[in-house]
């Protein structure tokens, strides 16, 4: 009897501790695998969408478990077959595919390697995905996307205006952050035996030549790839495409309107609302509200050396809020922000004309570069050739700033490529060093010309040499133009009444000769900033500065001129080196029909007044 208790008592300790045992292998229900259970030679299956949105399963077996792989986490080698693998090898989009082991979930096809002869991915343990879940929830991820810190020289990309568009081009990808390390998974990797994210695939609709150029470089750094496709998923019907269950398209319409772009990448668990997918960081920035959405498979296209998923994305469906390294969590129904930018291109020599509006997601840094990415191919579109004039307004407003924003320039191509043009001032405004900047809408209006009107200052000659304070002075300036005659061009500007008696220099230069800075004090907060961006000397401009003897001085993002001399010698020796005095100057500007470079001066002697 008291055998048959003590039998009856273990057989009850046994299945209790089954039960907590299964009870402790479920997750936010679902019933999980975890990476301490996984052992070599184990096989399972895993899903993701090789065409259409629905999710198929391929077989998998697992190579190895690698323990503290990185970052302290530990990482499952798997073999794939099935559904083609072993020719096509891992895609790039099948991030995030879920994988499971006697129907326990163990994790998401995340890593792999470049030029593998086998389909051998790494998988992202599921314990560390869910992580992200067991966090408090980010402040701010239910909101507008943190600030990720956009890091560039006040007026970097102004001070572009006159590069050539090879030079331009290397320093706006610098500037925007490309040149990082390359995915292994990428047509731009050349070797290389690291085991890393697999790349996401960002299908483009309509983004062309010098922009498509630009936005794979910034893409690249990355760990996405641009592939030709997009378009809207739907247009063959295909049931789906909105499910969001594991194994389906995850998206992320990054643009969307008459210029598209879209990441695509897998959905490894849902519950409820939320979403995980990935295994891998997107950007990696954290708490955000980047758009979420479904999608549908086209092709699964293999190249000689790399797999891509081909498909588009549906509608917005949420937001991808968290963004780290073990995966991107995501939350139906909290819809993220767009901002309307609308490109007018005309050429009044041709006829042509183009309109293009669309929405671009508000995360930073990404928006510029799809935007650097839609002006250039707007221009292209445009047929540009060797020789060009554009005259460009960019015009808009910035969230929670009630000031609205109107810039207008003229850039010439020789000397300078007006494919990057348009953005200089909007990205200076973005890149600015004192707050965190978003904007509420954008338009930018280019008007062509088929010739490139730009020329030099070769020369200046005045009527006389001596002047009274207040006296107008008539100037013959010599221009020579790219490809044409030299001829002259007469201006006429007054003598400051404040000049006083003795040598004065004159100084003729070209707007695109200098920076464009309005002033010689650097701004100390947004506000002087924004006026400083709104004031900057066009190209097209003939600048006439006089420079006195006397000097000036930088106070408060302010100019203080006219330092007396006795205090001259004291501000030299206290003042920092970026602080020195300069010598006083007034500047007048004349508008020209050309971009003027060059640069002239003149003494003359001004006259007492009796």
């Amino acid at each position: 009897m008291i055998k048959n208790i003590a039998a009856a008592v273990c057989s009850l300790v046994l299945f209790s501790c089954a039960a907590l045992s299964a009870v402790a292998k479920e997750k936010f229900g679902v019933p999980i695998m975890t990476v301490d259970e996984v052992r070599p030679g184990m096989k399972g299956y895993g899903l993701t969408v090789f065409k259409g949105a629905e999710p198929e399963k391929f077989d998998i077996e697992v190579v190895a478990v690698i323990k503290k792989w990185r970052t302290g986490n530990d990482l499952i080698i798997v073999r794939c077959s099935g559904k083609n693998l072993e020719f096509t090898g891992i895609a790039a989009g099948m991030s995030g595919s879920p994988m499971y082991i006697d129907d326990r979930l163990i994790g998401a096809l995340a890593y792999g390697w470049y030029w593998p002869k086998e389909a051998i991915a790494g998988v992202q343990p599921i314990e560390h995905m869910f992580e992200l879940w067991e966090m408090p929830e980010a402040k701010g991820s239910a909101g507008k996307a943190q600030e990720s810190g956009r890091s560039a020289a006040p007026f970097s990309f102004l001070n572009l205006r006159g590069e050539e568009t090879t030079a331009a081009l290397k320093e706006i990808k610098r500037l925007l952050g490309a040149g990082g390390p390359a995915s292994n998974s990428g047509p731009e990797r050349a070797g290389g035996v690291d085991l890393a994210p697999i790349a996401t695939p960002v299908a483009t609709s309509g983004i062309e030549g010098a922009g498509a150029s630009l936005l794979s470089d910034l893409l690249l750094s990355r760990n996405m790839t641009p592939v030709s496709g997009g378009g809207a998923a739907g247009a063959a019907g295909s049931p789906g495409i909105n499910d969001l269950k594991p194994g389906s398209v995850l998206g992320s319409p990054l643009m969307r309107g008459d210029l598209r772009a879209a990441a695509i990448g897998t959905v490894t668990v849902r519950h409820g609302d939320r979403i995980l997918g990935f295994g891998h960081p997107f950007f990696n920035e954290g708490p955000n509200t980047i758009p979420l959405s479904g999608g549908e498979i086209f092709h699964f296209m293999s190249t000689l050396n790399w797999t891509f998923k081909i498909g588009a994305v549906g509608d917005v469906l949420g937001s991808i809020t968290d963004d780290r390294l073990p995966a991107i969590s995501g939350k139906i129904g909290l819809m993220p922000e767009f901002f309307p930018v609308e490109i007018n291109v005309s050429d009044a020599s041709t006829g042509y004309s183009a309109k293009y509006d669309f929405e671009v997601a508000r995360i930073r840094d990404i928006d510029a570069s799809l935007m650097f990415g839609a002006v250039s191919t707007a221009l292209e579109r445009a047929s540009l050739q060797s020789e060009v004039t554009a005259k460009v307004t960019v015009s808009g407003r910035l969230e929670g700033y009630d000031r609205p924003f109107v810039f207008e320039d003229v850039f010439a191509q020789p000397p300078g490529s007006v494919y990057f043009a348009p953005m200089f001032y909007l990205a200076d405004l973005l890149y600015n060093p004192f707050r965190k900047v978003d904007i509420k809408d954008v338009r930018f209006d280019i008007e062509l010309s088929r010739e490139s009107k730009s020329c030099e200052i070769s020369g200046v000659n005045l009527v006389s040499s001596k002047f009274r304070p207040g006296d107008i002075v008539k100037a013959a300036v010599k221009l020579k133009p790219h490809n044409a005659e030299e001829f002259m061009s007469e201006i006429e500007f007054a003598i400051p009444r404040d000049a006083r008696p003795g040598p004065l220099t004159i100084e003729f230069e070209g707007g695109a000769s200098f920076s464009g800075a309005p002033t010689a004090a650097a701004p100390e907060n947004f506000d002087q900033y924004f006026d400083t961006i709104l004031k900057w000397i066009p190209q097209n401009t003939l600048s006439v500065k006089f420079i006195y003897p006397e000097l000036g001085l930088a106070l408060g993002g302010f100019e203080v001129n006219g330092l007396p001399k006795s205090m001259e010698a004291s501000v030299n020796k206290s003042l920092a080196t970026t602080q020195k005095p300069f010598p006083r100057y007034e500047r007048s500007t004349l508008k020209t029909d050309y971009v003027v470079s060059g640069r002239r001066q003149i003494v003359v002697n001004i006259e007492k007044e009796y």
